[in-house]
């Protein structure tokens, strides 16, 4: 489910754990680094193996006309959500293609 400020309904075990996207898993490759902001496009085109959303929201949202970003964010932890909902970065920003 999202609204229309792109807040993102359901939360994902893996997006818990690691809090956003990143380049490759964290947990095998200490080289990978997290990803604060990234486009839907840019996204598809690295066709990761696995994802916190749905790669048909990803879609979506290239046409969406209010929901034109949604944050990964780790739920766990205190204040994340509400930090989230009032505007701040505190995961992984996907925004739709300008």
């Amino acid at each position: 489910m999202v609204d229309r400020r792109g807040v993102w309904g359901a939360v994902d075990d893996l997006s818990q754990r690691r809090g956003g996207l990143y380049t490759d898993d964290p947990k095998k490759n200490p080289d990978a680094t997290f990803i604060t902001r990234i486009g839907v496009s840019e996204l598809i085109d690295r066709d990761f193996d696995e994802l916190v959303i749905e790669r048909k929201v990803l879609e979506m949202m290239r046409s969406a006309r209010s929901a034109r970003q949604i944050q990964i964010i780790n739920a766990l932890v205190p204040g994340n959500i509400t930090r989230a909902l009032a505007g701040e970065h505190v995961g992984t920003i996907i925004t739709a293609d300008e």
